[in-house]
């Protein structure tokens, strides 16, 4: 199997292409030539060079040459939607959506569109949230999920096109840029045993590297086809709970404060009833155990 990947060179794309590699499967990455990043892409990667907005069916259609399936993992960030809300319309949606509708033309057998659970926006507190849930975005970057997601089930009826989409939750990994590692921050705070700190929310994570296996897991399924899965850890994680096990685990005199009122929750059972399986608790423990280790090195 031959899979074309977008985001390649992101966070998650890295997890991704490990996975699709270790399937033994032949990896080909959308990446752009002016991209920082290029280094990091492994060897075996074929390399293929554009952007994400597919205005040439032409041009995407030498990309998509061969190709069995695509995951859309990566998006146009170039233009601020607050800024430019048109152009990141024009770029995301419209763009996508050429991208699948191309990729169709083009004969691949699956696309797997990468969403994100931002779609739904803010819940109700106590509320789990499903799949069947209605949307209701709180900013454009969670509009352009919703209206991707909302093809889907289209497609693939009236298309009889094999899409599927995965809304991750908020991803937690280890990255090459440890500023950006998700709660990093208050870890560093801790371990340097500030006086009093902050923690506040709950979140529904998933490890990166389930996330990535969660792509490489519904690829050459035909069940998924117009599905849309959320892919995060069964229950939901709280700061201060994250934050009470990085101060145990570094002995940190820290005090640490913040809210514990309940919070929405979203829902992993359709994903779960595929046979996938979460690291869950003990993946989040894992994460925070490495970030102490790394916090005492920067």
């Amino acid at each position: 199997m031959r899979v074309l990947l977008t985001g390649a060179t992101g966070f998650v794309g890295g997890y991704a292409c490990s996975e699709i590699l270790a399937k033994g499967w032949e990896l080909r990455v959308l990446v752009r030539k002016n991209s920082g990043n290029l280094e990091v892409l492994p060897e075996k990667a074929e390399k293929c060079f554009g952007g994400l907005k597919f205005e040439s069916e032409s041009e995407t259609a030498k990309i998509l040459r061969g190709v069995d399936a695509v995951i859309h993992n990566g998006y146009c960030h170039d233009i601020d939607e607050l800024v430019d809300p048109l152009g990141f319309f024009e770029n995301n949606v419209r763009g996508t959506f050429r991208f699948i509708e191309f990729s169709r033309r083009q004969g691949v057998k699956q696309f797997v569109f990468v969403s994100s659970k931002a779609a739904y926006g803010s819940a109700p507190a106590g509320k789990i949230t499903d799949e069947a849930a209605v949307c209701r975005p709180d900013g454009e970057y969670g509009a352009y999920k919703a209206a991707i997601d909302a093809y889907v089930y289209a497609m693939a009826k009236e298309l009889n096109f094999n899409i599927c989409s995965l809304r991750l939750g908020w991803v937690y990994g280890i990255f090459r840029d440890y500023r950006r590692m998700a709660f990093y921050k208050e870890t560093k705070q801790i371990t340097e045993n500030s006086r009093a700190v902050k923690l506040e929310g709950s979140f529904d994570l998933v490890n990166a590297l389930d996330a990535a296996k969660a792509m490489v897991f519904v690829l050459g399924n035909k069940n998924v086809k117009g599905e849309i899965y959320n892919v995060l850890n069964d229950k939901s994680t709280t700061a201060l709970s994250m934050g009470k096990y990085v101060k145990e685990l570094c002995g940190s005199k820290s005090r640490l404060t913040g809210a514990t009122a309940s919070s929405s929750r979203t829902g992993n059972e359709k994903f779960r009833k595929l046979g996938f399986k979460f690291s869950n608790t003990e993946g989040v423990r894992e994460y925070l155990s490495r970030l102490v280790g790394l916090a005492g090195q920067h």
